[in-house]
C-alpha cells in the first residue's frame, strides 16, 4: 500500500479497512457489519470509504 500511495498519492485514500474476524462472521452469517456488530472499528473506516465514494462520484 504504501508503494501505491508513492506513486499514486493523489489516487489512494489515507485510510485502511482492516480485517477483522466480525467481518468474517458477518458474512458468514449473511448480515452486514453494521448490523452485526455496529460498535466495530471497521464500521467507521466503512462510512468514511462511502462518504469518498460519494464525493468523487
Amino acid at each position: 500500500l504504501g508503494d501505491l500511495r508513492g506513486a499514486f498519492p493523489d489516487k489512494v485514500t489515507d485510510f485502511e479497512v482492516r480485517r477483522r474476524v466480525d467481518l468474517a462472521k458477518a458474512w458468514h452469517e449473511g448480515k452486514s457489519i453494521f448490523t452485526y456488530n455496529p460498535r466495530c472499528d471497521v464500521v467507521d473506516a466503512f462510512q468514511r470509504l462511502a462518504g469518498l465514494v460519494m464525493e468523487v462520484s
